[in-house]
């Protein structure tokens, strides 16, 4: 049997000639440009990434952020608009807008405890206040989001069937209210509310609570209406805290 083989297809030009072979060249490693929709406010205004951090706290979020975390508060995490941080063992968190333009969160909360929504489908919040163009809230605390719970649990289905019941599929609707009963109306009224602003359901705005129960977080994401600067517990339908 013949073997009609080219070594000059595979093998180095400079196979055999008594040259050495070149050293290769570094390759230069280009980091990708952000997608437009991927960057934050503060990336237009600080394109080094280095932000200046006020010694106030009082002065913007990121300030009050980090004062807290010299408090001991940790950093439990950082969204486009807010960041969350708590100490160990705390059944709430304070959250902290560091996003100039502000967001309808407080809109959302207000509106879910009128429509008893509070404490179940929707957050528990004891206080907020406005300090010049950021705020502080305290909210009760979750344990996961529906991005960390396990596949093989019907729940973790919550976030897909919301955002295709929103689009109109009535057999998402349906399911919807097998898996978690009083959705799908929680869901009707959401639209409604905000219909002219945007929703944002994606699987980390939607939490576990540590008994398992569901409750939808931050599902809204546009400019806030509210004019007023405080709220208490009372303003949410819940006894004052301890």
């Amino acid at each position: 049997m013949k073997w009609n083989v080219n070594l000059n297809n595979w093998l180095p030009d400079n196979w055999g000639r008594g040259k050495r072979f070149e050293k290769p060249k570094p390759v230069k490693i280009v980091k990708p440009k952000p997608q437009l929709e991927k960057l934050y406010v503060w990336d237009w205004k600080y394109p080094s990434g280095k932000r200046p951090i006020s010694n106030n706290p009082f002065d913007n979020g990121f300030a009050f952020g980090k004062k807290l975390e010299k408090r001991g508060y940790k950093n439990l995490g950082t969204g486009h608009y807010s960041a969350v941080y708590a100490k160990p063992n705390s059944d709430r968190v304070i959250k902290v807008c560091h996003n100039e333009d502000g967001d309808a969160w407080i809109d959302y909360c207000l509106w879910a405890a009128q429509k008893g929504y509070a404490g179940s489908l929707a957050p528990r919040v004891y206080s907020y206040k406005k300090i010049g163009k950021f705020y502080v809230a305290i909210i009760e605390r979750m344990s996961y989001n529906a991005y960390q719970h396990r596949k093989e649990q019907p729940l973790y289905t919550v976030p897909f069937l919301l955002n295709q019941s929103l689009d109109g599929c009535r057999e998402a609707e349906m399911l919807l209210d097998v898996v978690l009963p009083g959705a799908k109306k929680f869901a009707q009224d959401l639209h409604d509310t905000f219909k002219n602003g945007r929703l944002d359901l994606h699987s980390e705005n939607i939490m576990f609570r540590k008994d398992g129960s569901i409750c939808v977080t931050d599902p809204v994401c546009h400019q806030s209406a509210l004019k007023v600067t405080r709220l208490r517990a009372s303003d949410f339908g819940l006894p004052k805290p301890v």
